[in-house]
């Protein structure tokens, strides 16, 4: 791959920009099609209303060929299991398309130790988002139990699973 800049000392080349360009795309249309859901398809009971009522910019045989899919018997048990999934986390994490492989590469590397991060260091940084919102209640108290587990005398590990 060829370079094609440098930006306060990363070198950027061909193939890591048209990964983060395709990445890009995919998560604006992932969002655009939630959002055309959320309007268009769930508020109303039938096809007719839902094409009536469709966004402009979407041609209307891809809008019929999109609410089909969604109205599928197999896609409906999908989403009503993936829906039913969901509603049962307990400690739900926030790092969106970041999966947890990267996520323990990055804390390795925070540590300059090429040490394998602790169980428990990953649940936090996956629980807490990038913009440093609130935790949720359930987390918030699992982590206070698991600091007070710790201050009591019990290993990292007896504490994470005694709490999980």
């Amino acid at each position: 791959m060829a370079d094609i800049g440098e930006d306060e000392d990363q070198i950027y080349t061909v193939g890591s920009s048209k990964k983060w360009v395709i990445q890009t795309i995919r998560e604006a249309w992932k969002r655009f099609k939630a959002k055309i859901k959320q309007k268009h398809f769930i508020p109303y009971e039938n096809i007719e209303d839902m094409v009536k009522n469709r966004p402009l910019q979407v041609p209307e045989y891809q809008f019929i060929k999109l609410l089909l899919y969604w109205s599928h018997p197999t896609i409906r048990e999908v989403i009503q299991r993936n829906k039913k999934n969901k509603e049962q986390q307990k400690f739900p994490h926030r790092m969106g398309p970041v999966n947890f492989a990267r996520v323990r590469a990055a804390l390795r590397e925070s540590k300059g130790t090429n040490e394998e991060p602790k169980r428990f260091e990953v649940f936090i940084a996956t629980r807490t988002s990038r913009k440093r919102k609130e935790l949720n209640k359930g987390t918030q108290t699992a982590i206070e139990m698991f600091q007070s587990r710790q201050a009591s005398g019990e290993t990292e590990e007896e504490a994470f699973h005694s709490l999980f």
